[in-house]
């Protein structure tokens, strides 16, 4: 009730529309959260549960999981400096209520998201995703996303020294028995201030409705082309295989 009250509050004085722990205007980027595990510091060591999601929510909102012991929810940026933010980013099309008109939010809006669905086009790809083994305490409970790191590799002729792909699992419990193939979809690319490539998106499984996707996790990718050196176009959209689609998330 307390995040019901700050919701009201902000979109009466800036006229934002809240979407389930998020507003209409930070879309897509807003979707780019994840669950920091690096506080767990042994992979045996099991993830606590201090509060469970107690009401239905859409899987791309942050607000979906639980609550966990020595876990973070991470919303990255805000701290790094971006000068070429326009290489690639997602487009968020409309919103929707079960039983309401496209982009209308309902009085309920500010609490119950039941059913509540976003449409966004993106750029897709299949990537194979498995965990890595931790070089240490401090790098346990992380995954790689493999595939993406070779087809990345093999695309711009780089050794996969200079590149890297990780993920981050939604449901810690599924997190050592991730899904073989899944559908990775691009939100954002750009070049930091060292000239390297940053790519950020999420990784999506089919839904119950046929035509609609859940968000399963987060992940990103860097690429450091060499010193002094950038792609003035996305190097994601060059893999062999990206398609731009509309995507339906629940």
């Amino acid at each position: 009730m307390a995040i019901v009250g700050i919701a009201r509050a902000l979109q009466s004085e800036n006229g934002f529309t809240y979407l389930a722990g998020t507003w209409k205007e930070h879309l897509p980027r807003s979707l780019l959260w994840y669950i920091e595990t690096a506080k767990v510091r042994k992979m045996a060591e099991p993830f606590l549960i201090r509060e469970p999601p107690s009401k239905p929510v859409p899987t791309w909102s942050w607000l979906v999981g639980p609550i966990y012991v020595h876990c973070d929810v991470v919303i990255p940026g805000g701290g790094s400096k971006r000068w070429n933010p326009d290489l690639y980013e997602a487009k968020f099309l409309c919103f929707r209520w079960p039983k309401e008109p496209v982009n209308y939010s309902p009085p309920t809006a500010y609490y119950d998201f039941d059913g509540l669905r976003i449409t966004l086009e993106l750029a897709t790809h299949t990537s194979t995703i498995l965990p890595k083994e931790p070089y240490g305490e401090h790098n346990c409970h992380r995954l790689s996303c493999d595939s993406l790191e070779e087809d990345l590799a093999s695309c711009l002729g780089l050794d996969t020294k200079r590149l890297a792909a990780s993920y981050h699992c939604d449901d810690l419990e599924t997190l050592y028995q991730p899904p073989a193939d899944v559908r990775i979809a691009l939100v954002a690319e750009e070049v930091d201030l060292n000239y390297r490539h940053d790519l950020q998106g999420l990784a999506l499984a089919p839904g119950v409705e046929s035509g609609t996707w859940r968000r399963i996790g987060y992940w990103k990718a860097w690429v450091n082309l060499g010193d002094d050196t950038w792609e003035a176009e996305s190097i994601f959209l060059r893999l062999e295989g990206v398609k731009i689609e509309t995507i339906t998330l629940v």
